[in-house]
């Protein structure tokens, strides 16, 4: 995981100046989101053998660590849906146009095994619920990455790569807002990102009552006492 995002920033581009545009695009972002929420992971499995497989002193935790840690997994799973359904159906054809070998190997291991992280934390044995409500978060933090797009490309315009980009660069072209219909694509967008957390949601909702009726350890979070839900975060 960690090797894919290095290669990304120092493998060679078409363009020399790419590696500017890196934090504008939404894909790095939340892989970044991804590798954080696993390291968090990472750090709460070893406090966890560390206390030879007690809990306690994960349930000890500040409240807004253990949030902090959940809203991570929350955001990643329909984040990495997003990402990879938007590039696979609409934005692969253009990426891959012109090309070097190199670039489209990486732009498929980036767009594929940020999906196969998060299923696969969904799946091996996860407990973690993510409920409906976790939308909030979810769509505030699209919010504030479409400010950052539009500051990020006022910003660029004229001073990166201004041959190329001379009105600025938009990491994806339907976030423009120079175009009189970009209200209604935000609009479609913001319903997009809710539908697919919704999406997400039932499945956990799906997983967590079939962990039910195979009389497995109920999962943190769902009708339980809120001071415990994140203990195996």
């Amino acid at each position: 995981m960690i090797l894919i995002a290095v290669l990304t920033l120092i493998s060679p581009q078409d363009d020399p100046k790419q590696s500017t545009y890196f934090p504008t695009y939404f894909t790095h972002l939340s892989w970044f989101g991804i590798m954080f929420y696993y390291a968090f992971a990472a750090y709460s499995t070893h406090v966890y053998i560390r206390a030879n497989y007690s809990t306690a002193p994960l349930a000890a935790r500040p409240a807004a660590v253990r949030y902090f840690g959940w809203t991570l997994y929350a955001l990643s799973q329909p984040y990495a849906y997003i990402v990879s359904a938007v590039f696979w159906t609409v934005l692969a054809p253009h990426s891959f146009a012109n090309a070097p070998v190199m670039a489209r190997v990486l732009t498929s291991l980036i767009h594929s095994t940020n999906l196969l992280l998060v299923l696969f934390e969904f799946g091996a044995g996860g407990r973690l619920p993510l409920l409906y409500v976790q939308w909030v978060p979810m769509i505030a933090l699209a919010v504030l990455y479409l400010l950052w797009s539009i500051v990020a490309h006022y910003a660029y315009a004229g001073v990166v790569d201004p041959e190329r980009y001379p009105n600025g660069f938009w990491a994806y072209s339907f976030l423009r807002v120079d175009v009189w219909y970009s209200f209604i694509i935000y609009i479609i967008l913001a319903f997009a990102f809710f539908g697919v957390h919704c999406f997400a949601a039932c499945i956990h909702a799906a997983r967590d009552r079939r962990r039910k009726r195979l009389g497995k350890a109920p999962v943190p979070g769902r009708r339980q006492n809120k001071s415990a839900e994140l203990a195996h975060a």
